[in-house]
């Protein structure tokens, strides 16, 4: 009886056991199964580390293409001396003062310089004569509605007539500079764009609207940049519009420029009679018929363009991965171009 109950604990021990390993052979073949699918998907999804270097490398050059385009927008926009970054008169009283103050400033300094303003008069007798002094004093510089006249502007118009005052008297201040004793020049135009709904409405013929031409040169066209144009037309030699084109500096981009000469419409006179070598009575020097060349007056319209700023639209960019708190990659590129906005957020 011993016996027999020996055997049958053993058997039961023996049965016992056997369903344990069963279960445990099934287990590790499950979990075989398991590792073997890991190493399919890991071995399909072996192309992602290359992925991510790659990643990574073009993370890096998006950052030195920020920079370079950051750097270039920050040195067009020239914050130290923008006019519209930090403009000197903000009340409506103390702009209406500087137009007022403008006219005279502009015009003394004009005719210090030897810069004639306004077109000639075309008379009957006389043919193209010189304005009066009184005439050339009523110009306007892009103003002459306002002389003596100050409709009711909001705060923004204000501020911008007070830079678009600022931004003439720049131009012109460059083109006197341009000037020396042995050059002239007549200042025929300046127009400028309007500084919202009330300029518009008073700005008469001194409003400046670009052609679909001149709109495709503006930075502007680039999102996130705001610009304020201008347009100058103006009768001097090549000299003096080349260097009036080369005093003009950052914010203040030339972006459209045509010029005419004052004697286009002339029809050209024969090549033998500018033979320098026979000159006689009937081959005289006049004023269209000159063996040599010589400086020659023409009649130019440049549009400026003033930087007045640049958005990035970070802010925009931000919000994306500032709901995401998986964003190490976002962290990384801010912090590469010098942005930690989102570290100070999760601090």
């Amino acid at each position: 009886m011993i016996s027999v109950f020996i055997l049958a604990l053993l058997m039961w021990f023996y049965i016992n056991q056997k369903n344990q390993n069963t279960e445990l052979l099934q287990s590790i073949e499950s979990y075989s199964n398991e590792l073997n699918s890991i190493n399919n998907i890991s071995s399909s999804l072996s192309f992602v580390q290359k992925d991510l270097q790659e990643a990574n490398n073009d993370s890096d050059k998006l950052v030195e293409t920020f920079k370079s385009l950051k750097l270039y927008y920050d040195s067009l926009l020239n914050s130290g001396v923008n006019l519209f970054i930090n403009p000197k008169h903000k009340s409506s009283t103390a702009v209406n003062a500087k137009i007022t103050r403008l006219f005279t400033q502009l015009s003394n300094s004009c005719k210090k310089s030897n810069i004639k303003l306004g077109a000639a008069v075309q008379t009957p007798s006389f043919g193209l004569v010189e304005p009066s002094n009184e005439n050339a004093e009523k110009f306007g510089f892009g103003f002459d509605r306002y002389d003596g006249f100050w409709p009711s502007f909001s705060e923004n118009e204000v501020l911008t007539l007070g830079v678009q005052a600022d931004i003439v008297k720049l131009i012109v201040e460059n083109l006197c500079s341009s000037i020396d004793n042995n050059n002239s020049a007549r200042l025929l135009e300046i127009a400028r764009e309007s500084a919202g709904s009330i300029d518009a409405q008073n700005i008469g013929t001194n409003l400046f609207r670009p052609t679909e031409n001149e709109i495709l040169k503006l930075y502007r066209k680039a999102d996130g940049v705001t610009s304020l144009l201008f347009q100058i037309k103006m009768e001097a030699n090549t000299k003096v519009i080349r260097r009036f084109i080369n005093n003009c500096r950052h914010p203040l981009l030339l972006c459209d420029l045509s010029i005419a000469s004052t004697s286009a419409s002339k029809s050209p006179n024969p090549i033998d009679s500018l033979n320098p070598f026979n000159i006689n009575k009937q081959n005289a020097f006049t004023p269209d018929n000159v063996p040599v060349v010589s400086v020659v007056d023409s009649v130019a319209v440049l549009t400026f363009e003033y930087i007045t700023g640049v958005n990035f639209n970070f802010d925009e960019v931000l919000s994306k991965f500032s709901s995401d708190s998986n964003n190490v990659f976002a962290k990384n590129f801010f912090k590469k171009v010098g942005i930690n906005v989102l570290l100070e957020k999760d601090e």
